[in-house]
């Protein structure tokens, strides 16, 4: 069997090669407007046949509020996952213990947000919030959304809906970071580094008022610029060590041998999921029927290999499976012709 080019069905057809699985959340599990299907029970019949079954997110949530939160979807702790680790969870232990340092500045505390705020991350640690750009030591890449507010200036077709809160209040998701530019250039003029929880370039996510998906940005795109126009950054998150070496300890801390030749991480992502784990060691598992890179190479049904080879090359990365998707071929294909791909 050429595994290079082999798409297995799903993860079930590979299990019996890992002890240990963890999950990428959007585009592996959660398709950015619902859990994909059978995904519940698949999660729970690997935990009951003695999987260790972790998940592992680049959102900048709190591993408590993420597992509530997926509770409501469907997900629960100790019947289809033993934890969920979020790059905000590692990053609010590293703020914790001040280890945030840059070339220019090794002892920052006033931080400035660029996007929206999130001061659970920074609750109780030495950093502090301003509103003036001017006293910030650093500032912080908030996720890339929009208010209502200041949708009214932009062009309609930079941005849609993809979150209503629970306070009625509405979240708009951006197609372009150019929408972010100008905030940008102005912290670079103030020589400010930046601090981020989150690399992912984007993800799929809920078109609300479309009733559709369309893959929206997060933070790394506004890394990627950042870092263009010169500046420095650190991060926290896949495909950087920290996130791994973070599960590595508490696998150690449960008592669970790590072997990292049975140790797979499942993900949609080359530059972020299957990248950190070539880092990291353990075996990397591609979903390409769902996700990213689902949604870029498939073509009528099928993988394009080519197409995938140059997302391994651009992205420095490389898989050792490839499935179509967790639960196997289903109703995702239809879900990809839906997608609006990033331009």
């Amino acid at each position: 069997m050429n595994i290079k080019n082999t798409v297995f069905n799903g993860i079930m057809d590979i299990k019996d090669k890992f002890d240990i699985l963890i999950f990428d959340v959007y585009g592996v599990i959660w398709s950015g407007k619902e859990i994909y299907k059978n995904i519940p029970e698949i999660m729970g019949n690997l935990k009951k046949e003695g999987k260790i079954i972790y998940i592992l997110s680049n959102g900048t949530q709190l591993s408590s509020e993420w597992e509530k939160s997926y509770a409501k979807k469907g997900l629960v702790k100790g019947i289809h996952y033993d934890m969920a680790i979020t790059s905000g969870e590692v990053a609010r232990d590293f703020l914790l213990n001040s280890a945030l340092k840059f070339k220019n500045n090794t002892k920052p505390v006033n931080y400035y947000t660029v996007g929206m705020k999130n001061k659970s991350l920074f609750e109780n640690t030495i950093y502090k919030e301003v509103d003036d750009v001017k006293k910030a030591d650093f500032f912080y890449f908030g996720i890339p959304q929009l208010t209502e507010e200041r949708t009214k200036t932009i062009n309609k077709d930079k941005f849609f809906l993809s979150k209503i809160k629970e306070d009625g209040s509405k979240k708009y998701s951006i197609t372009t970071s150019d929408i972010f530019k100008e905030d940008l250039k102005k912290v670079l003029e103030l020589g400010l580094s930046g601090f981020n929880a989150n690399p992912d370039m984007g993800s799929i996510k809920d078109d609300i008022e479309n009733k559709t998906t369309k893959y929206g940005l997060c933070q790394g795109a506004l890394v990627k610029d950042y870092k263009d126009m010169g500046g420095e950054v650190v991060e926290i998150g896949k495909p950087h060590k920290i996130v791994f070496d973070y599960i590595f300890d508490k696998l150690k801390e449960n008592n669970i041998t790590v072997n990292k030749n049975r140790i797979a991480i499942i993900g949609d992502t080359v530059i972020t999921d299957i990248r950190g784990g070539n880092k990291a060691g353990i075996k990397t598992i591609l979903t390409v029927g769902t996700g990213v890179t689902g949604n870029k190479v498939q073509k009528n049904g099928k993988v394009d290999f080519k197409a995938l080879n140059e997302i391994y090359a651009d992205e420095d990365g490389y898989a050792n499976y490839l499935i179509h998707s967790v639960a196997g071929k289903q109703t995702e294909i239809s879900l990809l012709l839906t997608l609006t791909k990033q331009k």
